[in-house]
């Protein structure tokens, strides 16, 4: 009996074995992609948001929500600056 005869079928299950491991990896990769692009939006937008607020543009607009807590605790608190300076914006003298 040759060694091909004894190895085919494992030599088989290892190529399929690398085929479903590989298409793992691949969804692993495609699903950090969207998760790291969902985060990066959300930072995206609370940037912009400093930035309208260092600029003096202190108009009402909702807090942006996301699936990170620490995301929305920054979001609160640049919502909560923005207010604050908008009182205190309306209190000044013109």
């Amino acid at each position: 009996m040759p060694l091909e005869d004894l190895v085919a079928q494992a030599n088989r299950l290892l190529v399929h074995n690398l085929f479903i491991a590989a298409a793992f990896v691949i969804a692993g990769v495609a699903a950090s992609v969207m998760l790291s692009r969902m985060i990066s939006r959300s930072l995206y937008e609370l940037a912009d948001e400093a930035r309208r607020i260092g600029n003096l543009d202190v108009g009402e607009k909702g807090v942006s929500h996301s699936w990170i807590t620490e995301i929305n605790t920054q979001a609160k608190a640049l919502a909560a600056s923005r207010h604050a300076i908008g009182q205190f914006a309306r209190l000044r003298p013109a």
